[in-house]
């Protein structure tokens, strides 16, 4: 695991749950925990609308579909790999807002 994820920022819809789970899961199968940083798309988004750009209109909620919805994407939710493509593209999504505002 650690070869694939190099130095690699993880980046998750819930970060604190999706780490503990990970965290969990590995002392479990007695595994050494990755060091890498962590960011969480939900946060982000929160402080991104209430923090950076009061101007744009928020998302009603900072739930990972409706963020989605808001940004215009599709994707399957609660698939594993769906979710974690869409976290990532709401990040992208607000980094390409913030090079416009």
């Amino acid at each position: 695991m650690r070869e694939f994820l190099g130095n690699a920022v993880l980046v998750a819809h819930n970060a604190p749950f999706d780490s503990r789970v990970l965290r969990e899961t590995l002392r479990y199968y007695r595994l050494r925990e990755p060091r890498n940083p962590w960011v969480c798309s939900c946060q982000t988004a929160r402080k991104y609308f209430q923090h950076r750009h009061p101007e744009l209109p928020p998302p009603v909620n900072y739930r990972l579909n409706t963020l989605v919805d808001y940004f215009g994407f599709r994707f399957k939710h609660h698939d594993a790999l769906e979710d974690a493509v869409a976290a990532a593209r709401v990040m992208l999504a607000m980094k390409k807002l913030e090079g416009q505002c």
